[in-house]
Parts: structure tokens; sequence; C-alpha cells
């Protein structure tokens, strides 16, 4: 087995386990989502560049609790963005606020965290003046801020798009998934 299919395998074998979990035909349907972008040569060859596991939707954050399928499809879209297959336009808006938000950070050499993301995300939250540039926010009321960042974080992560620093806080990755993102929004 070759590592360009390594990762349309492995989400193809959790596809398989939730079928039999009897999942919702929308969470099958995020699975589907990343495998059909993972196996693309292009999105896995930039995945084995990165060092992604090519396991990364069977991690699993607590005991028994399998990777997000909702943060699968966010990873798909932060994939098809960073090999240009998505318009900004097109990107769903929590995932756009948290990469923009990503590259801030990259930038200001700052240390991030989920948090961060859930400033992105939710408008109602205050930040002090000297850190306001960092986040690219929210325009308007968005209740589930929380989870949404919590899905994006696991994406990043497993995208190997943040690396940890301390218990809570990720240093962002300068690999070519994080470039091409970077590089895109400065096109």
């Amino acid at each position: 087995m070759n590592t360009v299919n390594a990762y349309a395998l492995s989400l193809s074998a959790r596809y398989d386990v939730e079928l039999k979990n009897a999942k919702s035909a929308n969470s099958l349907n995020f699975i589907s989502k990343c495998a059909l972008v993972v196996s693309q040569e292009k999105v896995a060859t930039l995945l084995a560049n990165c060092e992604v596991k090519t396991d990364f939707a069977q991690d699993s954050v607590q005991a028994n609790s399998a990777f997000c399928m909702k943060a699968l499809e966010n990873c798909a879209h932060m994939l098809e963005f960073a090999v240009d297959a998505r318009n900004v336009d097109k990107l769903k808006s929590n995932v756009e606020e948290t990469l923009r938000t990503l590259i801030n950070f990259k930038k200001a050499n700052e240390q991030f965290s989920a948090s961060d993301i859930e400033i992105a995300l939710d408008k109602n939250i205050k930040v002090a003046k000297e850190r306001a540039h960092l986040y690219f926010r929210r325009k308007d009321v968005f209740s589930s801020a929380k989870r949404h960042a919590s899905m994006n974080m696991r994406a990043l992560v497993a995208l190997n798009i943040l690396k940890s620093a301390s218990k809570d806080k990720y240093t962002v990755n300068d690999n070519d998934i994080v470039k091409a993102i970077e590089a895109r929004f400065t096109a």
C-alpha cells in the first residue's frame, strides 16, 4: 500500500465502521467528502510531504471517541483551499475565520489555541486592543462558536498545521499546507 492511497483507505475503513454503527447519512457524507479530497494525488502527496498521519481519521482525543466526523469535513475544506480547488468565497465562514486568524498568529509568531479560534468565531468575546489585529472576526452572532472552534482545532492538529507547544498552546507548523493556505489568502 503506498502513501498516496493510504489516506483514502483509512477514511474508507472509518466509513465502514460508522456505517456498521448506523450513523446518519449526513455524518457518513462528511467522511465521504474527506475521502474524495484525500484520494486526489495532489492532496495525498501534500499530506505525505507534511507528515500527516495516514490514519488521522482514526485518531481519538478521548478514550472510545473517534475523530469527529464534522471535523473531517473541515479537513476537506482546508485541503481543497490549500490546493486551489476551492475559492475563498466558497470556503465555510468558520473555516475561513479560523485559517485567516491562524495566518495572523503565524505572522506575529504567537502561540495559538482553541480559545483563539473561538474568539475569531464569536464576535461577542472581548479582545484586548493590542491583540485585536490577530483575529479575523465574524461579523454576526454564531451560537455554536465553541463547538466549531473545537472541530477546527481538531482539523488543524490532524493536518499537522499546528504542533503542540504546551498543554493547550500550539505553534503554527510552517509546512507546505500552511504555506499554500497563506499564499491563497495573499494572492
